[in-house]
């Protein structure tokens, strides 16, 4: 088949990708979007409670919200008599942003794109567009819980603005003592979450040609708990818990390596799942 033909059916595959897999998901969107604004309900309250606490008068910035969802908890370091404060939030989204892309790609494959598949006889337009279908979805993601964000801060006033507060810090890591952390500007770690998203979206699709969807779910699943407690690159999820940044704590992880093993996840998995499709048995599909 021509570059051009090949062309053709990808942006048609495309196009039927976003239609169907975005409005199939559109009842998850509604949901990651009143789970952003609880969110920012919780931290607004617990903020205000805070500045009470420490007779502090300080606006929130949105940058403030941003770090306080995505925050994750710091470095986890057994302390006899000092429990483990789990990062509910942080772990309730990324969990739910991967099962909202683990269904439709393999849906797809037992309905019409089984039948595109059989008639195009080409698996890499299924394959790249399902990754790119993934790329898409997580953008709407982000970009869900960013404009929850601004909504709920031009409501309570919030500055618009991108420097993280040492009192934010506080309440997102359950401290009370502020001064032992320093203000920074969010910059690159604002697009963070977006990439390790799609890193692990996109592994969890590849892991999916060898095992059943739902095995990778609770592979990823495992993946995104134990990184909880364990501070290491290998569990690259450990990038987007911004408490975990080199911003905040010593020797922590830096925005752009975390970034750049993203992209090198990303690609390696739409490569290695382009190869592992191409050898995959559609038709006893169950």
């Amino acid at each position: 088949q021509s570059y051009e033909v090949l062309k053709m059916m990808f942006f048609r595959s495309l196009r039927y990708d976003l239609k169907n897999g975005c409005a199939s998901s559109f009842k998850k969107y509604l949901l990651v979007l009143c789970m952003a604004a609880a969110f920012c309900f919780d931290y607004y309250i617990r903020y205000r409670t805070f500045c009470t606490l420490n007779s502090v008068s300080a606006p929130s910035s949105l940058a403030d919200y941003v770090f306080y969802i995505f925050a994750g908890k710091e470095e986890y370091k057994p302390v006899i008599g000092q429990s483990f404060s789990f990062p509910s939030i942080w772990t309730l989204l990324f969990v739910f942003a991967m099962f909202i892309t683990l269904i439709y790609p393999f849906k797809d494959l037992n309905g019409f794109g089984k039948f595109v598949l059989i008639n195009t006889n080409s698996r890499k337009t299924w394959w790249y567009s399902k990754c790119c279908w993934i790329i898409v979805t997580m953008a709407i993601i982000n970009m869900i819980i960013l404009s929850a964000i601004m909504i709920f801060g031009l409501i309570t006033k919030a500055s618009f603005s991108g420097e993280v507060s040492e009192y934010c810090i506080a309440v997102s890591n359950n401290k009370f003592d502020y001064y032992m952390y320093k203000s920074f500007h969010i910059g690159l770690k604002l697009v963070l979450p977006f990439f390790i998203m799609v890193a692990m979206s996109m592994l969890q699709m590849t892991i999916s040609l060898v095992v059943k969807p739902n095995v990778s779910f609770m592979i990823t699943v495992t993946h995104i708990i134990s990184a909880a407690f364990y501070k290491t690159p290998f569990l690259f999820s450990n990038y987007a818990m911004l408490l975990r940044n080199d911003a905040v704590v010593n020797n922590g992880l830096r925005a752009a390596t975390g970034i750049l093993i993203s992209i090198i996840v990303t690609v390696s998995s739409m490569i290695i799942g382009s190869i592992v499709f191409s050898r995959y048995d559609i038709l006893n599909r169950e």
